[in-house]
């Protein structure tokens, strides 16, 4: 089966790309071209490549004839630096570009990696895909959500399923690397209690459930939460990491209300002095906010069962990041 994956540059993209190659799929990454560095990993999985830019609708026209399946996870994360436009050009038109011309080329199916992060806010209880509650609170959020109906409005033009990730980790991951490496150099500190709920899943059981989604006629049309099914705290998180590196840690426990006025200031002078603060409002919401779901859909549609506990999880991830050299 051939099957095209953008975004194969990417933290999930480079896991799944040599998952699809072990389980035999015919592998195409599309990668963005400013991740040149990637395009040697990816071919030592047994993929082929090609570098390009899904917001240059020239350089996407054509680019899915042939496959039968198709894999979109170009995204515009929350970055310090990124700007809204940035965001809206690669979550929503360059999805769109995308999806036209699947469409166009007679793709069979095409799935689409969203973030369960557009639905809430969580509250006291879990949220489903047919939550009539969604988080535009934030650039990421909000360009996540419209690439997500943009997808979802053509699934009566082509077969369509948007895969909803929670908080994913593990190998090759840079966005919680700095947490990692908080924990391990003791200077990890929380904000409040450290009692709100994620559902941190292992890229494995991440990529398990992309598999799952391939050529399934039940996921057409629909979301899917793909989650390790136990919700855990941020202090469960922070400790589990450090038990990963075998660390002995004293964290202090900062008030809610001193971080919040903190970050608005550090914030303020991060824009005119152009610095990324260690107190930002990413990090406060880190811990503080919930993002906890119910995950019985991917259950019984998909028979999901996540292998990796989170001790189980974060001790590999620490094992990879230190053998690895990443810290």
């Amino acid at each position: 089966m051939e099957v095209l994956v953008t975004g194969a540059g990417g933290f999930i993209g480079k896991n799944l790309v040599k998952e699809l190659c072990e389980k035999g799929y015919d592998v195409t990454s599309f990668v963005y071209k400013g991740k040149k560095e990637e395009k040697t990993f990816l071919e030592e999985q047994g993929s082929n490549t090609i570098l390009g830019d899904i917001t240059n609708q020239e350089e996407v026209k054509g680019i899915t004839e042939g496959y039968d399946v198709v894999i979109n996870l170009a995204a515009q994360r929350r970055g310090w630096t990124a700007s809204e436009k940035d965001a809206y050009h690669v979550n929503v038109l360059g999805t769109k570009y995308l999806v036209e011309d699947a469409i166009e080329n007679g793709v069979d199916h095409f799935i689409h990696c969203s973030t369960s992060s557009i639905i809430g806010p969580v509250e006291d209880k879990p949220l489903t895909e047919e939550s009539d509650k969604r988080d535009e609170s934030r650039v990421y959020y909000k360009t996540k959500l419209e690439g997500d109906r943009t997808v979802l409005e053509r699934k009566d033009e082509i077969n369509v399923t948007v895969v909803l990730p929670p908080l994913v980790y593990g190998p090759h991951d840079h966005h919680h690397l700095e947490i990692f490496e908080a924990v391990k150099q003791d200077k990890i500190h929380f904000v409040g209690k450290g009692d709100n709920l994620f559902q941190p899943t292992y890229i494995d059981d991440c990529t398990k459930g992309f598999l799952l989604c391939i050529k399934n006629e039940e996921t057409y049309g629909e979301r899917f939460i793909i989650a390790y099914d136990e919700p855990r705290t941020s202090k469960d998180i922070i400790y589990s990491i450090a038990d990963g590196f075998d660390k002995d840690i004293s964290p202090i426990h900062f008030p809610k209300p001193l971080c919040w006025v903190g970050y608005h200031v550090l914030e303020f002078f991060g824009n005119i002095f152009n610095f990324k603060p260690p107190l930002n409002k990413r990090v406060y919401d880190w811990f503080t906010e919930n993002h906890f779901f119910d995950v019985s859909k991917a259950k019984e549609v998909l028979d999901f069962e996540p292998e990796y506990s989170l001790e189980e999880g974060t001790k590999l991830t620490c094992e990879w990041y230190e053998e690895n050299g990443w810290l």
